[in-house]
């Protein structure tokens, strides 16, 4: 018993806990779990003739307290399975597992330079089902990169993929230490974002007078987010005024630096920035109340001819670096696009035949005017 521990701890110490930290963190649901010395197996154990199974089980929008994974099937999952996402998996070339030179390669690798390594590897792809699984069977033993692969309408529809992470067939199991899953389920997270806008233009009267509109933009509910960005693209009838930042509720306040705000010119959209502070605040935020929203309040006014009077005005959200705020396609719209609607009144003043009459004086009223007492004595 004492041969087995010391071999044990010294290969712990040689393997490092960089890579199991990143496999271990691919595993979880909802938070990665940490990995210690008891995490670790003997590779001498493994059976160099067996082939691996790795279960992707794709969630979305996942609430709850964080549970941490661990290689095996997990019983209560709180967040509703998500159907035809695609992901792919490649094989690290040069892992051997079976030996401990390949640990020690892959303790030494990180996820960029598993893409690097992998980039003239085929792989093997896999659609969830219904259930959100996708199950890759017969697997050589090795590491692995997986992927996930969303299409442009599946990103535009506000789904934030799950990051590119590595996993190695086997993996220790969890409560026997000298034994191995061959069979690896892990649960990779998605957010879907959506946006709303409203419009207030109860006093706007006149060309001039200012329309003001609320957007209301989702924080992915995933961990802190790589990017987050919402554009609003003027009409050409409407001048731009001004925007304010906030969050929609909660105890967080933003600052100044949390983000920056890119003042609509012309037909240039205003775009809302978060810097990687505010990056981190709306991770906070979200945190401690999964409702809370970004608010983003922008001022306007209507200018010049106004056409046909229906002036829509609509708004995107970038809530990660898959989707590129430099093409305005790719994010998230908003579903109902709100609408101020303005015309043009013309009065012509006759006598009781056709003569016009010049100089005559009216006013106009949003609602019935006041009468007037009627006069007295």
């Amino acid at each position: 018993m004492t041969t087995t521990l010391t071999r044990r701890t010294r290969w712990w110490r040689r393997f490092g806990a960089g890579v199991v930290a990143m496999v271990m963190a691919s595993l979880a649901m909802f938070g990665a779990s940490r990995a210690s010395a008891a995490d670790v197996g003997n590779p001498a154990t493994i059976d160099p003739g067996a082939t691996g199974t790795l279960n992707v089980n794709k969630r979305v929008n996942p609430t709850g307290t964080p549970t941490p994974g661990n290689g095996l099937e997990q019983a209560n999952v709180t967040s509703d399975p998500l159907g035809g996402i695609e992901f792919v998996v490649k094989q690290i070339p040069g892992i051997d597992l079976t030996t401990q030179a390949g640990w020690d390669a892959l303790a030494a690798m990180t996820v960029d330079q598993a893409r690097t390594a992998t980039q003239n590897v085929a792989g093997s792809s896999q659609t969830t089902n219904a259930a959100g699984l996708a199950s890759f069977t017969g697997l050589p033993l090795g590491g692995y990169l997986v992927q996930e692969k969303l299409t442009p309408e599946q990103l535009a529809s506000g789904l934030t993929p799950s990051p590119d992470f590595v996993v190695t067939l086997p993996l220790t199991h969890p409560t026997d230490l000298n034994a191995w899953l061959y069979t690896v389920h892990v649960y990779p997270k998605n957010a879907k974002s959506s946006i709303t806008k409203t419009v207030d233009d109860a006093a706007a009267k006149v060309l001039g007078d200012p329309v003001n509109w609320t957007i209301l933009g989702d924080i992915p509910s995933t961990g802190a987010t790589d990017r987050y960005v919402i554009t609003d693209a003027f009409d050409s009838r409407l001048d731009y005024v001004s925007a304010t930042v906030k969050l929609s509720k909660g105890q967080v306040a933003l600052a100044p630096e949390d983000y920056v705000i890119t003042p609509a010119q012309g037909t240039t959209a205003l775009a809302v920035t978060f810097t990687p502070a505010g990056l981190a605040k709306l991770w906070q935020a979200k945190s401690a109340d999964n409702s809370v929203q970004v608010q983003v309040d922008v001022s306007t006014k209507v200018a010049g001819d106004i056409g046909d009077g229906i002036i829509l005005n609509d708004a995107r959200l970038f809530p990660s670096m898959s989707v590129d705020p430099g093409d305005p396609q790719s994010g998230v719209s908003v579903a109902d696009p709100p609408v101020t609607k303005w015309g043009n009144i013309e009065i012509t003043k006759k006598d009781a035949g056709t003569t016009m009459l010049a100089g005559a004086q009216f006013r106009v009223y949003p609602t019935p005017p006041t009468p007037r007492p009627a006069p007295t004595g």
